[in-house]
């Protein structure tokens, strides 16, 4: 369990003014460094500026022989120095906190059963065992002494601070939860009132549960309505995704998937909750990322024009008109400049398509199986997975990841903890990101490697016969070498993931989203067992961004390790949510037009 938090900092000047930093973890280093645990983009910081720890219960600040010094309440410190409430604390000329102690936050109270007879008698019981039985004999946890209570009736079943509960198949009368009866494994939340018995007054027994964590959350907070809602989003039809699918104009077609990311997104948020991203609002940025890249917009300006006019085209507007607009066989051209243009631009069509026509559906249809049931029915989702996806391994063939992954979201949409719930959806992120970025991998290296490949083509004879096999196959290392650096150079210097607010360059470390904490709070320890292991699978550090950056983005492994220390940052970033396209554009899509304006 994470400490409960006892002090914060919150920031008088620098960015964000006002933000407030748990200090939940200690020692915590304050510096540039992407591996300090509170990361300050600002040049005057040191990459390892300050240290803020904990000793014999008080909170001490320590410069870390930073140029530009530490000061506490104007005074530079050349030593620990203890802090204390309302203490300011200065690095450098632009960056201030304020340092607050705050009270211990009690643990939450255990949940209660009220239990309510006809007869108007009351009595309470807290919940505390691992397993409850309720029932009218006497052998039970909670006895009910009412003709409507079978002998054994009830079962709650712990699950985390909160319960669960199971009904018994032998109990007479069924147990009611807002008129409708209770599915066994239903979660239970704060104020829920499970009534037994027939609606007559002398027969009917109430039991209320209270808990203090057990809050339902509403299915669009208020405070991103706006955001994520603010043009009408539609649930998206079998019929809509296949004709999407079916679209042959690549210039077209990617809005088309974007936007039906973004549709997939909302109905998955109104499932799981707008409390954490999905992999689908991110996908929807990762998707109008790509589109940029299919247009070769990602290029500087002269560098495109200029391949464009090689190619043959007079001016991109013409090159979009006579080759992407139209279909893939127009791509196939005889000049080399043209054939690598459209080549590009092809591959990352096909990926973009790929992963949406394998994705898209079984979420949707997830949504619309199991959107409305109240509790979890395991059976029913398992032949769910069997109707859409393949088992086994992904090198046999298989799709568990991906049954791994909607079974990891059908869990979160039951779990009433809040932590647990977050990395579950973390989990499921994480899982859907492998099974996608490995069907991908042949298609991306080809994409990126592409105009390599065309100027060295032809360079090493096929044969021994002309070089000699010594000589060629040190040929073909020298061609290797220089194609991973190519690829390297490319991912530093050009690729980039366009996000709403910012763009996030895939060849540097991932920069969380203040640019102050790397990870949300309930995402800085990870518990969860399966989150750990994929986490150092692709040896990114659990406390730390460093080392996120992607080398080459062609290789699985690289992107892999930039992509989960990036789901696991933003996943709180609720910005991330909000439509890519503006409502005129969002109607002209709808209407099979490409949308005009900057996209």
């Amino acid at each position: 369990m994470v400490n409960q938090l006892k002090a914060q900092l919150v920031i008088e000047r620098g960015p964000l003014p006002g933000a407030r930093i748990a200090l939940a973890q200690l020692p915590a280093v304050i510096g540039r460094s992407t591996a300090a645990k509170i990361t300050i983009d600002d040049p005057l910081i040191s990459r390892t500026h300050a240290r803020i720890s904990q000793s014999d219960g008080r909170f001490i600040v320590e410069d870390l022989g930073s140029i530009n010094g530490v000061f506490v309440n104007t005074e530079r410190i050349t030593a620990a120095h203890p802090l204390r409430h309302g203490d300011r604390i200065s690095l450098g000329p632009n960056l201030c906190f304020r340092f607050e102690l705050l009270a211990t936050t009690p643990p939450p109270p255990p949940p209660r059963l009220i239990v309510l007879l006809a007869n108007g008698t009351k009595a309470r019981y807290t919940l505390a065992a691992a397993e409850i039985s309720i029932g009218r004999g006497a052998e039970n946890d909670i006895i009910i002494p009412s003709p409507v209570v079978s002998r054994h009736h009830l079962r709650l079943i712990r699950q985390g601070n909160d319960y669960l509960v199971q009904t018994i198949a032998a109990a007479g009368n069924p147990c009611l939860l807002a008129g409708l009866p209770v599915n066994t494994g239903q979660v239970l939340w704060h104020n829920n009132e499970l009534v037994i018995g027939p609606t007559m007054l002398n027969h009917t027994v109430i039991l209320r549960y209270e808990s203090a964590t057990a809050v339902k959350p509403e299915a669009i907070p208020a405070s991103i309505d706006k955001l994520a809602l603010n043009s009408q989003v539609t649930h998206l039809t079998k019929a809509e995704i296949d004709a999407i699918v079916a679209q042959k104009n690549l210039l077209l077609r990617n809005p088309q998937i974007t936007q039906g990311y973004y549709e997939v997104a909302q109905m998955l948020g109104q499932f799981l909750g707008f409390d954490n991203i999905n992999w689908f609002a991110f996908g929807t940025y990762a998707s109008k990322t790509a589109g940029r890249a299919i247009r070769h917009e990602t290029l500087p300006r002269p560098l495109k024009s200029a391949l464009i006019r090689s190619a043959g085209y007079e001016n991109t507007q013409i090159y979009f008109d006579k080759a992407l607009s139209a279909n893939e066989q127009s791509l196939l051209a005889d000049n080399r400049a043209a054939l690598t243009l459209g080549r590009v631009s092809l591959l990352l069509s096909r990926g973009n398509l790929l992963i949406f026509s394998e994705l898209a559906w079984p979420f949707v249809d997830m949504v619309n199986q199991f959107g409305q049931t109240p509790a979890p029915d395991e059976p029913r989702f398992n032949q769910f997975l069997d109707r859409h996806f393949i088992p086994g391994s992904f090198d046999k063939g298989g799709q568990d990841w991906l049954r791994e992954s909607l079974a990891t979201f059908y869990q979160a949409r039951f779990t009433p903890d809040k932590k647990r719930k977050t990395e579950l959806i973390f989990l499921g992120n994480s899982l859907l990101a492998l099974h996608e970025q490995s069907r991908l991998q042949p298609v991306i290296e080809e994409a990126l490697a592409a105009p390599f490949d065309e100027m060295t083509k032809g360079l090493i004879p096929e044969t021994n016969k002309e070089l000699g096999l010594l000589r060629r196959t040190l040929a073909n290392r020298a061609v290797n070498f220089s194609r991973e650096m190519v690829l390297r150079s490319v991912t530093r210097m050009v690729m980039s993931y366009t996000l709403p607010h910012r763009e996030m360059k895939l060849g540097h470390n991932v920069v969380a989203p203040t640019g102050l904490i790397n990870f949300p709070p309930d995402l800085l320890i990870i518990e969860h067992p399966r989150c750990r292991e994929i986490i150092q699978e692709f040896n990114i550090g659990l406390e730390t961004l460093t080392g996120s950056a992607a080398g080459n983005w062609g290789r699985l492994k690289d992107r892999m390790q930039f992509i989960i220390a990036f789901f696991r940052s933003y996943q709180k970033e609720r910005r991330l949510f909000a439509p890519p396209f503006s409502e005129s554009q969002t109607a002209a899509i709808k209407a099979g037009h490409f949308p005009g304006g900057k996209l």
